[in-house]
């Protein structure tokens, strides 16, 4: 098929060098997915990636294994942040270190506060009752990896800090990639120095993530028209899913969004692939957009779905606005993550328990339950 791009990836140098001068190799490519997803600026919480699938999982094998003797080591630890992964956290640190003294400081009025009032309520309490401390309506000035001051000048210090909040997108080498294609196109017709501002932010948002139209293509570059029939002509070959996309919806970060995220691309990325080998329509072809094609409406939002653990046997299940606390969400959370695997390792049972629970969590999220109004930002 035709070239469109390339991309590259470092290649680790054979002449005895450590590495840090990587070579570079290119692949051409007819459509390129971007899915680099995103990472905590904790790096206790998200291990440095090795060079090598070998050399990734025994740095992070190492590096939980170094946290676990750090956490069995402290008395005190205190979690800056009552998001998900604050809380998923502490909640594993308080069940299996029962006599550790946890502290959970958060800048909003309640835990979660991306999801309904029922799972943060149920998650304050269940902090309470084994003596979890819960410092609500806190805002932070400076915190480092012993104590954090707040900005009421009050100092909370703990033999362990873990920052629980702020996330990172992959997305630098994109940016980078993309200012120098500008700097060189604008070299022979302009010196001004902003282009390249320009360029950035024109890429991603000011957070970083990397803006993509409704069909995930990259909204830079991506000249389009749409024809009466709904055939679209001239499209990117280039698509960004999953955490490092910014999408007009700015729904949360989850697994459930980017996996809707890759079956919107899927079915693109074929769509301009027969367009492109056809003989009578080359520049004439359909793409789906995102959200329309899972809700059938430009006014509805994906659905609500989402489980958080507390500790080994309890947690939080939630679609759109019914709420499901205790154990039963625990095993409910269990299943789901069971039946998953087997969906992606391509067993037929796994297959069709997803079809029947996609197809019936979209039907009802049309027509029974729809998502709630409120602000899902964190």
């Amino acid at each position: 098929g035709n070239i469109h791009g390339s991309s590259r990836k470092p290649k680790a140098k054979e002449n005895g060098s450590d590495g840090n001068e990587p070579e570079t190799i290119t692949l051409p490519y007819d459509y390129l997915v971007v899915a680099t997803g995103s990472k905590h600026k904790n790096p206790t919480i998200t291990p440095s990636i090795g060079s090598t699938t070998a050399e990734n999982y025994k740095d992070r094998l190492r590096a939980f294994e170094n946290e676990e003797q750090r956490i069995r080591s402290a008395k005190s630890i205190i979690i800056l942040g009552g998001g998900p992964v604050g809380v998923e956290l502490a909640a594993e640190i308080s069940c299996h270190f029962p006599s550790k003294a946890v502290t959970i400081i958060q800048r909003s009025d309640r835990l979660l506060p991306s999801f309904p009032n029922e799972t943060g309520i149920y998650v304050e309490q269940w902090f309470r009752q084994r003596n979890v401390c819960v410092l609500l309506n806190t805002t932070l000035s400076s915190h480092n990896e012993r104590q954090c001051i707040t900005a009421s000048g009050d100092v909370y210090t703990a033999d362990v800090v873990y920052v629980c909040f702020g996330m990172k997108p992959n997305s630098d080498f994109m940016v980078a990639n993309m200012n120098k294609t500008t700097a060189a196109t604008n070299d022979d017709t302009s010196n001004n120095s902003d282009n390249d501002i320009t360029q950035k932010n024109s890429t991603v948002d000011p957070n970083g993530f990397i803006l993509v139209k409704d069909t995930f293509e990259i909204k830079e570059n991506c000249t389009e028209e749409k024809n009466i029939d709904g055939t679209v002509t001239s499209a990117n070959s280039i698509f960004v899913v999953g955490d490092v996309a910014s999408h007009s919806s700015n729904e949360m970060k989850q697994a459930y969004y980017a996996e809707a995220h890759g079956h919107v691309v899927a079915k693109n990325i074929l769509a301009m692939a027969r367009a492109s080998s056809s003989t009578t329509n080359k520049n004439n072809f359909f793409l789906e957009s995102y959200p329309e094609i899972f809700t059938h409406d430009k006014s509805n939002e994906m659905p609500l779905v989402y489980t958080v653990s507390l500790g080994r046997y309890d947690g939080s299940l939630g679609f759109n606005g019914f709420v499901l606390n205790g154990p039963i969400a625990s095993l409910l959370k269990w299943i789901i993550e069971y039946t998953k695997v087997m969906q992606m390792e391509g067993k037929a049972v796994g297959e069709y328990i997803w079809w029947i629970g996609d197809t019936v969590t979209l039907w009802m999220s049309r027509n029974i339950l729809p998502p709630p109004l409120f602000n899902l930002s964190d």
